[in-house]
């Protein structure tokens, strides 16, 4: 395990008693613009965190994909999402022991963990807003070149319900190539990444993409205190290295192949642009 990621294995494992952050309100916003799944359909959630969002989505019919490379992250996300009846498959080795890419029509069901049998009731309301992702300090991850080796994500069913847990780096994983119909990137930022996240994506597929940007700088006063976050959510909140905040409009242009649907730049209440992109 390398040193960044013990050190947000060790913040999700110091957070893994406080209350589940509730999902971003960008993808509450944007949910009624997303086509209703299908069995075949995929989501994907790169740098899942907790699992608020894949949780979310999942309850609502969504098979998710959920990868980061913090094993007690993805705990966390199994705990969520057992306590809401989903089913949890999990990938138990990391991307660097999995084998070649596989045809998905290929590839045995993962390891599968029982639902909890306290499902969500039928009605219940969506959780309250205050959203947060894994935020970001400059010491987590540079924006260096894609190394070389790249190695494949660990190969998944072609049909799978709720959530498919995966550990990997996405700074030297691949995404396999026109394999998702919803991808969903909240407060992770790899620049090299972006060609591949179009790649991924199949044709009428949606990107969700919301991080923050050099304005967390400009307007520091606006940035809710660390106290506050690390009470709801366990991390503190948002990075200090321009290295990791989008400058101005640089995400607005980011991804030439996909029609933008809505993007925004804000400063208050936290500095960060957004972004609902489709794959024509």
């Amino acid at each position: 395990m390398t040193s960044s990621q013990q050190h947000w294995d060790s913040r999700h494992r110091e957070s893994s008693s406080h209350a589940p952050p509730a999902p971003a309100p960008f993808l509450v916003e944007s949910f009624p613009l997303l086509p209703t799944p299908h069995p075949r359909s995929r989501a994907l959630d790169l740098a899942c965190g907790a699992g608020q969002n894949s949780v979310w989505l999942a309850e609502r019919g969504w098979p998710v994909v959920a990868v980061d490379f913090a094993p007690a992250a993805l705990d966390r996300a199994a705990a969520l999402a057992a306590s809401r009846g989903l089913r949890v498959h999990r990938r138990p080795l990391p991307v660097e022991a999995a084998l070649s890419r596989h045809p998905l029509s290929s590839v045995k069901a993962p390891e599968s963990i029982p639902p909890s049998s306290a499902r969500r009731p039928s009605g219940a309301a969506t959780p309250a807003c205050p959203e947060e992702r894994r935020a970001c300090p400059e010491e987590r991850r540079g924006c260096a070149p894609v190394p070389s080796a790249r190695h494949p994500l660990p190969a998944f069913p072609d049909r799978f319900s709720g959530l498919l847990l995966a550990e990997a780096d996405l700074e030297t994983s691949a995404l396999p190539a026109a394999s998702f119909d919803l991808i969903l990137c909240f407060h992770y930022l790899h620049r090299p990444a972006f060609p591949e996240i179009e790649r991924a994506l199949l044709p009428g597929g949606f990107l969700l993409l919301e991080t923050f940007t050099v304005g967390a700088h400009a307007f520091p006063c606006v940035r809710p205190p660390v106290e506050t976050s690390e009470a709801q959510h366990g991390l503190p909140d948002g990075p200090h290295s321009p290295d990791h905040l989008l400058r101005r409009n640089e995400l607005r242009s980011a991804f030439p192949n996909l029609q933008t649907l809505f993007y925004r730049e804000c400063t208050t209440p936290r500095a960060q642009a957004t972004l609902l992109a489709r794959k024509m």
